[in-house]
């Protein structure tokens, strides 16, 4: 690929950061808080949306729809990223309460899965065998409850305002992802060809059960918004980082 296209699509990247952001914001407590009767029709809305979000990219990178697997996985990481620096360090950019940001990361992380997923099924670049898949979907529902879990267990030490351990969450990201990228890689029997598209199984698989359990189910991750919205933060940056990861594993020989 291209640099020119690689930049096109991170700018599209950040412009698709940008208008979930406001979606959030926008949407405030009457979408975006529990109970919310707008929440399930939202993400529903969320399928059209990315079709949207495709039909741009196809036209702007003027590419097909199969050939959509890297440049998606270039604008969601470049998205996620922005994101979990956003909601951590600028979170009143979303809304003035961690509520309204913890249900805003449960969309956008459904939104990720959607879009993920999408490019993924319309791509002409997946994984040579269904049994392939299958385990890693596996990996990728454990990768979603070891980062929930995390949360939970060091929600009152880690995910709080101001709390300087959350740089140090960020920064170990990086080489938790890159050793379960390659604990997956062996499990999986695939080489370096083959592992963007499992990442991409994987990260859709994470943040579908991500975007459920945040806004139905909440409390698997914790009692206090304030804990969650900087826990849901940390999962969208973990998610990017292992997204870009793998992007850079797949181009090595």
């Amino acid at each position: 690929m291209e640099n020119s296209k690689k930049m096109l699509f991170v700018g599209l990247g950040v412009a698709f950061w940008f208008f979930a952001a406001m979606i959030v914001r926008f949407g405030n407590e009457l979408f975006f808080s529990e109970g919310s009767p707008y929440l399930l029709p939202l993400f529903i809305a969320t399928i059209p949306i990315s079709y949207g979000f495709l039909f741009v990219t196809m036209k702007l990178g003027k590419l097909k729809l199969s050939e959509l697997l890297k440049p998606v996985t270039i604008i969601v990481l470049t998205a996620m990223l922005c994101d979990g620096i956003a909601m951590t360090w600028f979170g009143q950019l979303y809304g003035k309460t961690n509520e309204i940001v913890h249900f805003g990361a449960a969309f956008i992380l459904w939104g990720v899965f959607v879009g993920l997923c999408l490019a993924y099924l319309h791509s002409n670049e997946k994984l040579a065998s269904s049994s392939k898949m299958v385990i890693f979907i596996i990996l990728g529902i454990v990768f979603w409850f070891s980062g929930a879990i995390t949360v939970n267990l060091l929600g009152n030490s880690v995910f709080s305002a101001n709390n300087p351990l959350i740089f140090i969450a960020y920064i170990l990201a990086f080489p938790i992802s890159y050793l379960f990228l390659l604990i997956s890689k062996k499990i999986g029997k695939i080489n370096n060809s083959e592992i963007l598209k499992a990442v991409v199984i994987m990260t859709f698989a994470a943040t579908f059960f991500d975007g459920i359990a945040l806004t139905w189910f909440r409390q698997i991750y914790g009692n206090l918004f304030e804990h969650t919205h900087y826990g849901a933060a940390w999962i969208l940056w973990g998610g990017g980082a292992g997204l870009l990861l793998g992007y850079i594993m797949s181009n090595k020989k």
